[in-house]
């Protein structure tokens, strides 16, 4: 936030913090409110039934999904810490701009892709505000279906899930935000998310589902605090026994937050197809594969270490043949073709 604003708010005994949640949420609440009608007519034609039923499908929406972010707890963020680390010592789950971690486009800098993608959604509530004292957007996602894997498994192998209460100020679009997507909505304000959400095809019949693609992006404004916002951290099995366990279980006792394990994935790197993300993934899989010649999670942040903490962002984000774009292809490969790892451990409660 530039000094001048900062000056007046702080003279009329404003909080920064919850004005700019407000204006991001009254913002989208106010596209979806001029659309009403055409998210109405769009849902019928989906759904083949009666338009006095929407508002009974809004609520239900708004009642029975959850928020979870995906995350990879062994990245390395520009302090050099992981970001399990880095979540026990601040108590907070940080965004991008601060880190310069992200499993996304890392352009979290004055002019880069992730600044024009959150002026497109919010306007300038964002665009004169110190990541250092307001709080960006957390991304996350809505995962209705209680995926194993969380809402949007592409960004991370682990995920928090968040509490209801999060809910107010959350803001949601169907699909990812780089994308300019004209379906946005809050929980009290859903109906242009509900009416997309009607005409995505149905997913496949996986189970568990690891898909990549068709989830509902959502936005959570004024930070995620561990010992409030959050109700579990879910993680991949490859690292129990791992300092990242150790970090997450002591987070979870020291904030209040359940933890436990999901059933992981497993690859062999002879299957990996050189359509699916290019011909430089299977090579690098081969590299790092773990001693049985197989690849997970953890062989992915080891590696990933070795390029050391996260380098500056930059505006257009990481380039396609880049190390730590490579192995972002190699995990979604790693999620979208692997074989669980560990089925007993599928979201398994941890002692905390």
């Amino acid at each position: 936030m530039n000094l001048h604003v900062r000056s007046l708010w702080s003279a009329f005994n404003i909080d920064p913090m919850h004005t700019v949640l407000e204006l991001a949420t009254a913002l989208i609440c106010d596209r979806v409110q001029i659309c009403v009608g055409e998210a109405t007519r769009r849902w019928v034609a989906a759904t083949g039934r009666p338009a006095e039923e929407f508002e009974d499908a809004c609520r239900a929406f708004a009642t029975s999904a959850r928020i979870t972010v995906n995350f990879h707890p062994d990245r390395l963020d520009n302090r050099g810490r992981t970001v399990a680390q880095g979540l026990r010592h601040d108590g907070r789950y940080v965004s991008q701009w601060v880190t310069g971690v992200s499993s996304g486009s890392r352009s979290a800098i004055r002019g880069g892709e992730r600044e024009r993608f959150e002026r497109d959604l919010f306007g300038d509530v964002y665009a004169y505000a110190d990541s250092h004292t307001i709080e960006f957007p957390i991304y996350g996602a809505l995962d209705n279906e209680r995926d194993p894997f969380g809402g949007s498994p592409r960004f991370g192998s682990s995920y928090l899930v968040l509490r209801p209460g999060t809910h107010r100020r959350v803001t949601l679009c169907m699909g990812d935000s780089h994308a300019g997507p004209a379906d946005v909505g809050t929980f009290d304000s859903p109906a242009l998310v509900v009416a997309g959400l009607a005409e995505q095809p149905r997913r496949r019949e996986r189970s568990p589902a690891r898909e990549l693609d068709g989830y509902i992006e959502a936005q959570i404004h004024g930070g995620v605090d561990l010992s409030t916002d959050v109700e579990m951290v879910v993680f991949d099995p490859s690292f129990l026994g791992t300092s990242i366990e150790d970090e997450l279980v002591a987070a979870g006792f020291e904030y209040g937050f359940a933890v436990a394990c999901h059933e992981g994935s497993v690859l062999d790197p002879v299957t990996i197809d050189d359509e699916f993300r290019g011909s430089l993934v299977r090579p690098l899989a081969l590299k790092i594969a773990r001693a049985d010649g197989l690849i997970d999670v953890r062989c992915l942040g080891t590696y990933a270490a070795t390029l050391g903490p996260a380098a500056l962002p930059t505006p257009d984000g990481d380039t396609p043949d880049s190390p730590l774009q490579l192995v972002k292809y190699l995990w979604h490969t790693l999620v979208a073709y692997g074989h669980p790892w560990h089925p007993s451990e599928r979201e398994s409660p941890v002692d905390t």
